[in-house]
This record gives structure tokens, C-alpha cells and sequence, in this order.
């Protein structure tokens, strides 16, 4: 079971899941109600993303936000990506994962996300915690990409 099929089952208690291939190309998901809207013509590793921040959507989003045309439909937007980041590549996955690659795409592909995600959770990463943030004994460098090294006491 890849991780779009876990988390589809892990959901289905609460939540109907639609895979839709007329879905405009940049639309990845959409929320309607209980139901999930997911993009059939995205990888799969797109789908996962988007059910997530799509399940971040119905537990923290109000009224239709589609249009971005406020500051509050904007800041709904954000958070339920800011939790699908967190969600999706916790800190220490993103450790492990890292001593698993020799670089951003295989980071990427080791976490089993796009690279374009990964590069977005960096960032959010990088605004949450500063630079350098210390997790379990390793320090975490967000200045330039990612690097990692372990604390000795």
C-alpha cells in the first residue's frame, strides 16, 4: 500500500474520496462537504499531497476559499498547507530521511513527496524555526537547502 492508499483508508470512516480526471489541471483537490475531490490525472505522490492538505481544509477551512480573493481565504489557505507540511514531512522523518540521501531529489523520493513539496516544506520550515533548529541531538540548517549534522555533548 503506497501512502495515498493508506491515508484514503485511513479516512474513509469520515470522508468519501472522489478520484475525478475532468478536474482542471491546476486544481490537485478540492473539498465539497464530506467529500474529497481528488485530481486523477495527478502521480500519486501529488494526490497524497493534496489529500492532506485537502483533510487539513475540512478540519480548519470556513465557506468556499477557492477565489483567494481575501486576506482570510488566504490565511485558511495557508494553514491547511502549513499542516499538510508538518503532516506530510515531520521533523524527524525529514532526519532520517535525509541520512538516507545524497541530495534534494532523493531526499525527496526517499520521503516519497515531489521535490516541489519538499522545497515548499523547507521554506515553511526555514520561517517556523529560524535558520537552525536542534531536533533529537542534530542541528537542522534551513539557510541553503538542507543540511544536517549531530550534536555531541
Amino acid at each position: 500500500m503506497n501512502r495515498l492508499d493508506t491515508l484514503a483508508a485511513s479516512v474513509e470512516a469520515n470522508y468519501t474520496i472522489e478520484y475525478k480526471k475532468d478536474m482542471p489541471d491546476k486544481l490537485d483537490g478540492l473539498c465539497v462537504g464530506q467529500t474529497i475531490l481528488i485530481n486523477a490525472n495527478k502521480p500519486a505522490q501529488i494526490q497524497a499531497q493534496a489529500l492532506v492538505e485537502e483533510l487539513a481544509h475540512q478540519e480548519t477551512t470556513i465557506g468556499n476559499i477557492i477565489g483567494q480573493g481575501s486576506i482570510a481565504e488566504k490565511k485558511q489557505e495557508y494553514k491547511a498547507r502549513r499542516i499538510a507540511y508538518e503532516s506530510v514531512i515531520p521533523l524527524n522523518s525529514l532526519i532520517e530521511a535525509y541520512w538516507c540521501s545524497t541530495n534534494e531529489y532523493e531526499l525527496a523520493d526517499n520521503l516519497d513527496v515531489t521535490k516541489e513539496f519538499l522545497e515548499e516544506t523547507l521554506n515553511y520550515y526555514r520561517i517556523k524555526y529560524g535558520t537552525i533548529v536542534e531536533v533529537d541531538n542534530q542541528l537542522i540548517n534551513f539557510a541553503n537547502g538542507i543540511q544536517i549534522v549531530e550534536v555531541s555533548d
